[in-house]
């Protein structure tokens, strides 16, 4: 076969392409072909001679296929065109073939070059089209969604300014009706930060308080253990260690580790820090300080702390299991739990200031705001030593400053990352974690024209709503100190608030008015707290103590249908109590002639022991000594049953103001045996019943 027939099919294939495109068709083949042309820039339309007619010849399909005469080869050669500027014809069969494959590849390529651009100029201009029309109500949408932020921004600023005095004048106003000496404000809202301090820190010295002013937080030191704890399960894992919440205690700290027998060896780390061990909270040791145990002894007995409700069933505030979290924390990371918050929290957040109570600082530091509690009509400071939180330090024993805490703030919004470094810190999914319910309880709702709600329990946190929103808070109290933090995660705002007094049930009544009139602006509602309603809003005055005491009865009647488990299980006292009606005439010469017989020390293997001793300076006779805690003797009409009137540094703990909260002391034996003595605290929410054994 000549060179021709083989090449030609190939370029033949080539013009039926062209052809099918519209490029060469008849009749409006030229139209299309010059149209395509025309849309490619100028220095590339030279190409439009390679496909002109005058050019290239058509050829019919019977030639196209025809057999050739190798005699007639120069014939079929002749009536191929040559591109003008040829100076001669190519002779030879191999010239003509080369000939016609450069001519063939160079058309083919310009071809499909031409070809693309006309497609691309096509989708390009469809694009266009559809780009233009949909940039045009995007960037409407986007004008008003903008538009309306800077409008919003723009009256945030109007309001902050118009509102800043009304806010200071509302919380001066609280203060003054609530008998708060000193206090201080945090809001986060956005990553935008406002600190305030308000009143005095010391009414000796009238030192002003300002955003560096340290308060004692309490039981907001419970996040913190927390979320060293969730520092130290990411440090085990690292390490290989397969320790998670749902981890054991007993398989972290040992052998030392002893509760009561169920809980030995199925308590997590879950139910430590969601307060669903149902063990005894024995409050009244927060005031009155265990004996001098090193950290290692108090846990070790910690199995003498008796179960009142049962296990995961109940949610059951209990400090000392903290105390337990902040020991396992120890234990996974080698170090003190004091060392270790402040190397793997305090420091990578930027909370330089904060400090430990007792360790760093005590409350009569220039650096701290003083503790008062209200006591018949007047403010009184209250003393240093009773903030020795021994065994209790992972529990309430942290003091910041409202500048540090907005750190702790960003931190807790920003799920774990820290505002210092923006490095994460803890992982989100130990975040979500801590402020996740572990344990619900029915919603817990105030007496207040809005939704206020408390349902669940966390790791440090309580979760519930306020207006439909979705609440993690918590907060803290310690002799004098008030303290409460509230997050607001789905509109990225947190309010703290703070203060040094008055100790008495007005404390909480102040912080609560605050922080609702705070969020409610942060928030972007119309507050609905007034200056002129801030000091009688509906829960805050009889109703609040109507509903506790409702809270006390029903607490009560569920611990009487205790008794029969707890002696199934071994638990509580099974023997005949005979009670002893010597003084039922109430009268001090009848406890002074038959009281004898109490006098003595009356021990507990945990909580240490109770001095019952002979008193002159005392008009009854007879007083109390409980390791800080001293008090006076009362009888009362019901034999046995007397009361304690603490006095002293811990007169506080019976007074609210001009009311007085007696703790019960029960003096009871079996048949031919010693007396046992039972103690309760004096508050509502602290009568679980301490038990004594005679010791002497």
């Amino acid at each position: 076969m000549s060179v021709k027939t083989k090449i030609m099919p190939s370029f033949l294939s080539l013009w039926v392409i062209l052809g099918a495109i519209g490029l060469l068709s008849p009749g409006s083949s030229a139209v299309k072909g010059q149209n395509a042309i025309e849309s490619v820039p100028a220095k590339q339309r030279d190409l439009s001679n390679v496909f002109s007619g005058d050019q290239i010849r058509r050829v019919p399909s019977a030639e196209k296929y025809a057999i050739r005469d190798p005699h007639s080869e120069q014939r079929q050669v002749d009536k191929l065109h040559i591109e003008p500027g040829q100076k001669s014809k190519p002779k030879g069969p191999q010239q003509l073939k080369k000939r016609l494959m450069e001519d063939f590849t160079m058309a083919k390529q310009k071809c499909v070059d031409i070809l693309k651009r006309a497609a691309i100029q096509k989708q390009e201009k469809k694009a266009a089209q559809n780009t233009e029309k949909k940039t045009d109500e995007d960037c409407n949408r986007q004008a008003n969604i903008l538009e309306t932020r800077e409008s919003q921004r723009e009256e945030k600023k109007v309001v902050q300014q118009l509102k800043e005095k009304a806010t200071e004048d509302f919380i001066k106003a609280v203060m003054t009706c609530k008998d708060v000496p000193g206090l201080a404000v945090a809001v986060v809202s956005d990553g935008d930060s406002w600190t305030k301090g308000f009143g005095v820190q010391d009414l000796v010295k009238k030192t002003p308080v300002d955003t560096k002013t340290h308060f004692a937080i309490g039981s907001l030191t419970k996040a913190f253990t927390s979320a060293l704890l969730a520092v130290a399960l990411q440090e085990a894992n690292k390490k290989g260690q397969k320790v998670t919440w749902q981890s054991t205690a007993g398989s972290i700290i040992g052998e030392d580790f002893k509760l009561t027998k169920r809980l030995e060896q199925n308590v997590t780390l879950e139910d430590l820090l969601s307060h669903r061990t149902g063990l005894m909270a024995a409050d009244i040791m927060a005031v009155a300080g265990f004996p001098p145990y090193s950290r290692s002894q108090f846990i070790s007995r910690l199995h003498f702390l008796p179960a009142v409700v049962a296990f995961r069933k109940h949610f059951h505030y209990n400090n000392w299991m903290y105390s337990l979290a902040g020991d396992i924390s120890e234990h996974l990371l080698q170090n003190s739990w004091e060392n270790l918050l402040k190397d793997y929290l305090l420091s990578p957040l930027g909370m330089d200031d904060a400090l430990l109570v007792w360790d760093d600082v005590n409350v009569t530091s220039p650096a701290m705001a003083r503790p008062y509690h209200k006591i018949r009509g007047s403010l009184v400071a209250l003393d240093e030593s009773l903030y020795g939180l021994r065994q209790g330090r992972a529990a309430g024993s942290l003091a910041v400053s409202a500048d540090d805490m907005t750190k702790w703030m960003q931190f807790l919004l920003q799920a774990g990352v820290s505002p210092k470094s923006r490095k994460e810190v803890i992982r989100r999914e130990f975040m979500k974690d801590m402020m996740t319910s572990h344990i619900s309880f029915a919603d817990r709702s105030d007496d207040v024209p809005v939704e206020n709600t408390l349902n669940g329990y966390g790791f440090g946190w309580f979760t519930g709503t306020y207006r439909g929103k979705k609440t993690v808070s918590h907060t803290g109290g310690w002799f004098g100190y008030k303290a409460s933090l509230t997050l607001y995660p789905e509109d990225n705002t947190a309010v703290f608030v703070a203060m040094n007094g008055p100790g008495t049930d007005n404390a909480s009544d102040a912080y609560r008015a605050i922080t609702f009139h705070l969020a409610d602006i942060a928030l972007g509602y119309t507050p609905w707290l007034k200056q002129t309603t801030a000091c009688s809003p509906p829960l805050f005055g009889e109703l609040a103590q109507e509903k506790g005491q409702k809270e006390v009865h029903e607490r009560e009647e569920k611990k009487k249908g205790k008794g029969n488990e707890e002696k199934a299980e071994g638990k509580g006292n099974t023997t005949e109590v005979v009670s002893h009606p010597d003084n039922t005439e109430s009268e001090a010469a009848s406890l002074m002639k038959t009281g004898q017989r109490y006098v003595g020390t009356y021990s507990h293997p945990l909580f240490g022991d109770v001095v019952i001793k002979n008193s002159t300076l005392t008009y009854h006779g007879l007083e109390l000594k409980f390791q800080k805690l001293e008090g006076a003797i009362i009888p009362s009409q019901k034999g046995s049953l007397f009361h304690v009137r603490w006095t002293g540094k811990t007169e506080f703990y019976s007074m609210n103001n001009f009311d007085v909260r007696l703790s019960r002391l029960v003096f009871s034996s079996a048949t031919g045996q010693p007396f046992w003595l039972i103690l309760t605290g004096p508050s509502p929410n602290d009568n679980e019943e301490l038990l004594f054994d005679r010791k002497t």
